[in-house]
C-alpha cells in the first residue's frame, strides 16, 4: 500500500523446554527407594546451540546419588529450542 510503512520488529525469545511432560522426572535412584530418602534439587543447565542439554551444576546442597540420577536423565533425555534474537 502507498504511504504505508512496515517495520520488522525485533524478536527475542528464551530457551523453551520441548521434552514431552511424561519424560521429565528422572528416574527414583534404587537405593533411595529402598531406603525411603527423598530430596529436591535446584539445577542450573547449559543448554548447546541445538537446545540439548550439555552440563548440569547443582544450586546449593545436592545429594551425589539424586544428582548423579538426574544429571543422566537430563542429558539424555531433556531437549529444549534454543534461545533466539533477531534485530
Amino acid at each position: 500500500m502507498p504511504g504505508t510503512d512496515v517495520k520488522p520488529i525485533a524478536l527475542n525469545s528464551g530457551p523453551v523446554l520441548i521434552t514431552p511432560a511424561g519424560e521429565l522426572r528422572p528416574p527414583y535412584p534404587r537405593s533411595k527407594l529402598l531406603l525411603e530418602e527423598e530430596a529436591s534439587l535446584t539445577l542450573k543447565l547449559s543448554i548447546d546451540s541445538l537446545g540439548r542439554v550439555v552440563a548440569i551444576k547443582p544450586v546449593g546442597r545436592a545429594d551425589r546419588i539424586f544428582l548423579d540420577a538426574a544429571r543422566r536423565h537430563l542429558i539424555a533425555h531433556w531437549q529444549y529450542r534454543p534461545a533466539m534474537s533477531a534485530s
